[in-house]
């Protein structure tokens, strides 16, 4: 046979893979370039020594929908898609690969979903037992609302006067998926912007995940005129958090102003420490389902004057 006319046909086969959103069998592809399966076979194995299915020894999977044909799940190296109700923000991703052995280094990346840009460094041992990836993350602005958005999420409306948190679910499925995988990460953010408008600043967060489990072991971010450190942990089969805070200095002023309300206050800034534990699906259950053990507050008689009059969690 010539040889363009196998590339022709091997170039059909990339092509039929691409467009069919839940994978292609070996049959339907050696039925539609009119071949033996086994010619079919011997075109996915050149592709795949052509470098199209790994890279300098890493492999690569792309599962295009959501019921994992690609078998992201399986590769060194996965991406899985996640239906979304709106078009995306235009995205693109930089990096350096490295197949050292049984560590696959990842360096000089810079991605960009819209206005949000990250960069930094991931390092995946593929030694043990399963997985580990020790990720070191940063990135100068995070609008939670907008990146939402960016990432096909629905625009949602203003929260009512007489309400704190949304009532949308969290996404614990992301954290399920995480099965089979352990590591670390590690972020920095200049600024984050959370979804009800208040406004962290020089955050650090030291995390460690195992199978479904995210701990956070450190959290520290400037905010609302002072300062805040917490540890958290999140299961994402129980849909379960645990939270540890401390907070100095912070004036409940603020919160009022970057959350938008006209709500009058003024005093002195507050000390808080607490311990809670919750379950739910999304932020609003997990505020009526918490047992708090321990909370103490200076100025605690203005904090729950104020927000009995004014909040509803």
């Amino acid at each position: 046979m010539p040889r363009n006319a196998e590339v022709i046909r091997q170039w059909q086969i990339l092509r039929e893979i691409e467009a069919r959103r839940i994978g292609v069998t070996i049959h339907e592809l050696a039925s539609l370039v009119k071949v033996t399966t086994r010619t079919i076979r011997r075109d996915l194995q050149a592709l795949e020594e052509a470098g199209l299915a790994e890279v300098g020894g890493v492999r690569i999977n792309i599962s295009g929908c959501t019921n994992s044909c690609g078998q992201h799940h399986i590769s060194d190296i996965g991406f899985f898609g996640l239906e979304r109700p709106r078009a995306t923000a235009p995205a693109r991703a930089t990096l350096q690969l490295r197949d050292a052995g049984e560590r696959i280094e990842v360096t000089d990346v810079e991605a960009t979903l819209g206005g949000l840009t990250v960069t930094g460094d991931v390092r995946i041992t593929t030694s043990g037992a399963k997985p580990v990836i020790d990720a070191r993350l940063q990135s100068e602005r995070l609008d939670w609302a907008q990146a939402l958005v960016e990432s096909g999420d629905t625009p949602v409306a203003p929260l009512p006067p007489d309400q704190v948190l949304y009532d949308r679910p969290i996404a614990w499925p992301l954290l399920v998926a995480m099965k089979g995988k352990q590591g670390t990460i590690e972020a920095r953010l200049g600024s984050l912007r959370v979804r009800n408008g208040i406004e962290l600043r020089q955050v650090k967060a030291d995390m460690t995940f195992d199978e479904d489990i995210l701990d956070v072991k450190t959290f520290t971010a400037n905010l609302l005129g002072g300062s805040a450190k917490a540890a958290m942990r999140f299961e994402g089969s129980k849909k379960a958090v645990r939270v540890n805070v401390e907070g100095n200095h912070l004036l409940l002023e603020r919160w009022f102003r970057e959350r938008g309300s006209d709500a009058p206050f003024t005093g002195g800034p507050m000390t808080i420490s607490a311990k809670l534990a919750a379950t739910g699906e999304s932020m609003r259950a997990l505020s009526k389902a918490y047992s708090l053990t321990t909370f103490n507050a200076k100025v605690v008689a203005s904090l729950f004057g104020i927000c009995h009059k004014s909040a509803s969690i």
